[in-house]
């Protein structure tokens, strides 16, 4: 087990047989840092007994951030509420905060926001839940060892949204991300809109466009070439990246987390 959590949403309940876990994980293409946001976004089964979505890291320092949600019905309703806290079994943290109430139900959409707000907090925006926002303080544990976001349990179509994901979201319940892609290299690609927009660009010109519109009509390996360098940029890049397909909410911010 290469991986402790630093951030995990957990539902617990009476257990049942029927129970089938869903696993949705996605790898991260860089290191975390400070204002770094990821939204998870998924559907409650009807019936759910459980689910998690946690951050996964590659340290081995059994580092959480949890989120339980308790619904134990043979105990009455003074048993139903959240709590978060993180469990790393040497120093001692407990419950930081807790909640008479849960903030998603069964058959809900749910849409949870991670964002990394300082060297000791996670900001936590339960966006569309029942209680809103609330932030989480830690010790110092570098981001830079974060390698993959997971939800499982009694949930659905779930989808992460960041600046920070690679590849698709793997169904299967196991996934090694212990490797990034380019360690020597943590920032992302510059965004292709320079280049595309710098194409465009000689069209309203009077003198240049009319020469370069006849260049593009008339020579086809210069239309061609053109075009095939602008699809290349735009989905060659999102393949390399592993977005294909992904429709990413871009907000991180250029500090680096300190080592």
């Amino acid at each position: 087990m290469w991986f402790s959590v630093l951030a995990l949403f957990y539902v617990s309940g009476a257990i049942d047989a029927h129970v089938d876990l869903r696993y949705y994980t996605q790898c991260f293409k860089r290191e975390l840092r400070v204002g770094d946001q990821i939204t998870a976004k998924g559907y409650i089964i009807p019936g759910a007994m459980r689910w998690t979505c946690a951050v996964q890291m590659s340290d081995g320092k059994n580092l959480q951030l949890h989120l339980d949600h308790r619904i134990r019905p043979q105990k009455g309703e003074g048993n139903r509420g959240a709590h978060i806290n993180s469990r790393p079994g040497t120093s001692g943290w407990n419950k930081e905060l807790y909640h008479a109430q849960m903030p998603y139900s069964e058959g809900e959409r749910f849409e949870i926001q991670l964002r990394f707000t300082g060297e000791r907090s996670i900001d936590i925006n339960f966006i569309n839940g029942a209680w809103g926002r609330t932030t989480f303080s830690r010790p110092n544990v570098p981001l830079s060892v974060a390698r993959q976001i997971t939800c499982y349990g009694d949930v659905k179509d779930v989808t992460f949204h960041a600046d920070v994901m690679r590849d698709k979201v793997s169904e299967e319940k196991t996934r090694d991300c212990l490797t990034l892609p380019d360690s020597s290299q943590p920032l992302p690609p510059p965004p292709p809109e320079k280049p595309r927009h710098h194409r465009h660009h000689p069209h309203p010109s009077k003198a240049k466009g009319s020469r370069h519109h006849h260049h593009n009509k008339n020579g086809k390996g210069g239309s061609s070439s053109s075009g095939s360098g602008s699809d290349s940029h735009q989905h060659g890049g999102s393949d390399e990246d592993g977005f294909d397909g992904f429709n990413l909410v871009v907000q991180s911010s250029e500090g680096d987390w300190p080592s």
